[in-house]
């Protein structure tokens, strides 16, 4: 999903798409290519502007408690996986991929795909890590985007356990995907912004993929790895999956269109397995 982007890429014509890795053509959100960064559009594909997604400004906000899913600090994220693990439940913490600096105008698309944390991304989530090892949060399996920012988050925050690349994670259209193509014309019409905002509320035409169908199948492929009451999941993704699963459970503010490095999501065992079965059978093409 975001291919090589860091966020999944969405790029615009090619997205860098600094989350999810997807490149480019990949949405991305996390508006990170991979990331699903936000439109940073190849330069060489036309003019629209290089927008540096990742530094979203979407406040972070923490959930209420048996609320859907909101976007939320790292800190908030492990206290609710604790919190569910201490009443004998499981669940996962979806969370976005660490500081990386920000895409410019010259940066080609390979180079945006392959931007990898900064300094203080690296120290933060190391920083964070410690913290997670002595909560105990998130001792179960650890799921990356194959974006090496992802990658790179994941080794940091759990230091010595194996980390298992999945695109299925990727919720945003691939980059050699049709709607990927629908979201990259969009984009050049639209701006950056916009067009994510009506991919996330289904309003581009001719989308073949809804995003509750999208994530539900990202989420029953989750589920199918998670029984109840199994140690916390951590899985580590771009923006723009954090923010499809928002969208999904109607917990998405209107106009939020980032989230903060290593900001996400608790998602309980109920949800998870609720939305595995609706997910059953699908999957998660990118």
């Amino acid at each position: 999903t975001d291919i090589a982007a860091d966020d999944a890429g969405l790029a615009p014509t090619d997205i860098a798409a600094d989350d999810a890795g997807l490149a480019p053509t990949d949405i991305k959100s996390e508006r990170d290519p991979e990331e699903g960064t936000a439109p940073v559009v190849d330069p060489e594909e036309g003019t629209a502007p290089v927008v540096d997604p990742e530094e979203g400004t979407a406040p972070v906000v923490d959930p209420e408690e048996g609320t859907a899913p909101v976007v939320t600090s790292f800190d908030a994220v492990v206290a609710a996986a604790v919190r569910a693990a201490s009443e004998g439940g499981g669940g996962v913490l979806l969370v976005r991929h660490a500081d990386r600096d920000p895409f410019t105008p010259a940066m080609t698309t390979k180079q945006r795909d392959g931007l990898r944390l900064n300094a203080a991304g690296t120290a933060r989530a190391k920083a964070y890590g410690e913290r997670l090892a002595v909560q105990a949060a998130g001792s179960g399996a650890v799921l990356s985007s194959p974006a090496h920012r992802c990658v790179e988050t994941v080794r940091q925050l759990c230091p010595g356990r194996a980390v298992e690349k999945c695109g299925e994670v990727i919720i945003a259209p691939s980059r050699r995907s049709r709607d990927h193509a629908v979201f990259a014309v969009a984009q050049e019409r639209l701006g950056y912004d916009a067009a994510v905002e009506a991919w996330l509320m289904d309003a581009l035409p001719d989308i073949e993929r809804s995003i509750a169908d999208r994530v539900d199948a990202a989420l029953a492929f989750l589920a199918a790895r998670q029984a109840p009451g199994d140690p916390p999941l951590l899985v580590c993704a771009h923006d723009l999956s954090i923010l499809a699963v928002c969208q999904r459970y109607g917990s998405r503010r209107p106009g939020d269109r980032a989230v903060p490095f290593l900001g996400g999501v608790f998602l309980p065992d109920a949800l998870l397995q609720a939305a595995g079965a609706a997910g059953t059978g699908s999957v998660p093409a990118r």
